[in-house]
């Protein structure tokens, strides 16, 4: 989904570009070829910056590989049995816009907590017994595990500040005895 609309902003802004030099100059020559082409591109770079500034580029950029996703208990018991000390399981549906902007920020801290948390992703839509055992009632959901054992459940989007903080308090957990 944030490919397509990537895709639109640049479109629109290769469009607008080319679309602004269309018109002859003040001598009444149509311009090159070359100019319009020159124009698109800098409204294409136009269009992925503004859609930098709504947040649909990370999906470009962050260089991360995708959450791992889990449907079943089996699936998530196999998750928690990870060498990493804290999983964080996170509930979405892709028809949720508060899920569509948090994913890019798990994703981010997956990279900058590798080895030591885990982190898994379950559609509310196709993992119904991940949902009623967690009794999730809203997405985003994130559940926090420190081993097999969940310490803290958070509905709503987060900010990464949040979810880091979320992640220290259950490493600091995991090394309790």
């Amino acid at each position: 989904m944030a490919y397509a609309i990537l895709a639109v902003y640049v479109a629109l802004g290769a469009a607008a570009g080319y679309w602004a030099v269309r018109k002859p100059d003040a001598e009444g020559k149509r311009r090159p070829v070359a100019v319009r082409l020159a124009a698109a591109l800098v409204g294409a770079v136009a269009g992925l910056a503004l859609a930098g500034v709504f947040g649909f580029t990370d999906v470009l950029f962050s260089g991360s590989a995708p959450l791992a996703h889990v449907t079943t208990a089996d699936q998530l018991e196999a998750a928690l049995t990870a060498p990493e000390p804290v999983t964080v399981l996170f509930f979405s549906s892709p028809t949720c816009p508060p899920c569509r902007v948090l994913e890019p920020r798990l994703t981010k801290l997956q990279d900058e907590w590798r080895g030591r948390a885990r982190f898994v992703k379950a559609n509310v839509g196709h993992s119904s017994q991940l949902v009623q055992q967690f009794q999730v009632r809203a997405t985003p959901t994130l559940v926090v595990f420190q081993g097999q054992t969940p310490v803290s459940k958070v509905e709503g989007a987060l900010s990464k500040r949040e979810v880091a903080a979320l992640l220290a308090q259950a490493e600091v957990l995991a090394q309790v005895p």
